[in-house]
């Protein structure tokens, strides 16, 4: 396993509910209901990316989109699944490794 701290794992967990939440709050469904029932936001990511102006997004905007979403498959296999995040070693990466969402 990659050499990282408790502390740097949990900052990443703690970053990744609040983005997810945060997300579901900016698309109007209020975080208890999300937190209830995750499924609650699929209508409204579909509308969120049917409506994004995919055609004119620089790098960027992919990358949010991107890590937008996984925080959501993420934080659905966390709460309906068991999943959790982790940490897998990844030389290519820039520190080394990379957080992971696995079964537990």
């Amino acid at each position: 396993m990659a050499a990282v701290s408790t502390s740097d794992l949990q900052e990443w967990i703690e970053g990744e509910r609040r983005n997810i939440i945060g997300m579901a709050d900016m698309l109007g469904v209020p975080s208890d209901v999300y937190t209830r029932d995750p499924m609650s936001l699929i209508p409204a990511l579909q509308d969120y990316v049917s409506r994004a102006p995919l055609d004119e997004f620089e790098q960027s905007d992919w990358i949010t989109l991107h890590a937008d979403l996984m925080s959501y498959v993420a934080d659905y296999l966390i709460q309906k699944h068991g999943a959790r995040w982790s940490v897998a070693d990844d030389p290519a990466a820039p520190r080394g490794y990379r957080f992971v969402i696995d079964r537990a």
